[in-house]
């Protein structure tokens, strides 16, 4: 299982997703981040020195700056500093963390598509 994370400022886009499968078990396009905090400190609990069968890897999208020495804002510091919650709530899951160029290239879609 995969489960991928999509941060913002207060919700975030949440999936569980069965590469198995190819299966969405669940999505949730508002996930309040402070539900997501409990859920990923809770729903996978498991002993450390087990072996992780059923417990997902976590996708969480890392921001990016467009770059062209542009500063960016406070809802994009915001946004960075949930996506490190996410990370540290889910230890001691599997994270990894991936662009929005990646998530693209592995849907089939174009990097320059508005989405």
């Amino acid at each position: 299982m995969i489960f991928a994370i999509d941060p913002g400022t207060r919700t975030s886009g949440t999936v569980l997703f069965d590469p198995d499968t190819g299966a969405v078990r669940e999505a949730n396009p508002r996930h309040p981040n402070d539900d997501l905090l409990d859920l990923l400190r809770n729903r996978w609990t498991w002993d450390t020195q087990e072996a992780t069968a059923g417990a997902p890897i976590v996708a969480i999208e890392q921001f990016k700056a467009a770059g062209g020495g542009h500063g960016i804002g406070g809802d994009s510091v915001h946004t960075i500093q949930w996506t490190g919650r996410f990370q540290e709530a889910a230890h001691p899951l599997r994270v990894r963390l991936v662009t929005r160029l990646e998530v693209l290239r592995h849907l089939g879609i174009a990097a320059n598509a508005r989405n």
